[in-house]
């Protein structure tokens, strides 16, 4: 059985230490929001904001610029390609990345990618917060002053939930697509992630205790 545990945070909600975090306590690997491309071993520091990978637009024209190194595809007498929207282009890559993550590892966690969607059989966390306490929170992690916390919010906020309802067509802030729905930042991270790791735990071995579903 996969054990796998899907993250979706908001701004400030703690979802850059926690992941990582989580991922040691289970010893399993972890997959951040960012693409490949950019190395998930820890080169850069931890940062609740959006990265530019999670910004569609930004997603999109790095899939243009993948199909114009491919000449080949464009010559006289190819096969024309099939008509897709960026929107779709980008859903089939995330999917592909996430979907080869699990396969190679058949453990992990994943932050962001919208992998809450995509691994129905995962144990799904969303974190999140009031407002002001996730400014606060976003400060202490990121070392910033309250008004350019606050501009990364609102700015975070939107494009996470603009990915999901764009990529998805689901609603970030619908409970039901979570296990586990959590406030952050009601308790130190460190107790946040000790909980996730025994709930998603407790989740792996009701499943493999469950009957199988009989057909009827």
């Amino acid at each position: 059985m996969e054990r796998v545990v899907t993250i979706s945070a908001s701004y400030g909600a703690g979802g850059s230490i926690i992941g990582p975090c989580l991922a040691q306590t289970l010893d399993v690997p972890f997959l951040d929001r960012a693409v490949p491309a950019r190395a998930t071993s820890g080169d850069r520091g931890a940062t609740e904001s959006a990265v530019d990978e999670e910004r569609t637009s930004s997603l999109i024209e790095r899939i243009v610029a993948t199909f114009a190194n491919m000449p080949d595809a464009f010559a006289p007498g190819a096969a024309p390609a099939p008509a897709r929207s960026p929107d779709e282009e980008l859903r089939r890559e995330t999917e592909a990345r996430v979907r080869s993550f699990v396969a190679a590892h058949g453990a992990g966690v994943i932050l962001g990618w919208g992998a809450t969607v995509l691994l129905p059989e995962a144990f799904h966390v969303r974190l999140h917060g009031p407002v002001d306490r996730r400014i606060l929170q976003a400060m202490r992690i990121e070392g910033l002053d309250r008004e350019e916390a606050e501009r990364r919010r609102q700015d975070t906020d939107r494009v996470r939930g603009q990915y999901l309802k764009r990529i998805h067509g689901r609603d970030v802030h619908d409970s039901s697509l979570f296990h586990l729905v959590l406030d952050s930042t009601a308790l130190d991270l460190d107790a946040a992630v000790r909980l996730l790791a025994s709930a998603a735990t407790a989740y792996w071995d009701h499943r493999a205790q469950a009957p199988p579903a009989t057909s009827t």
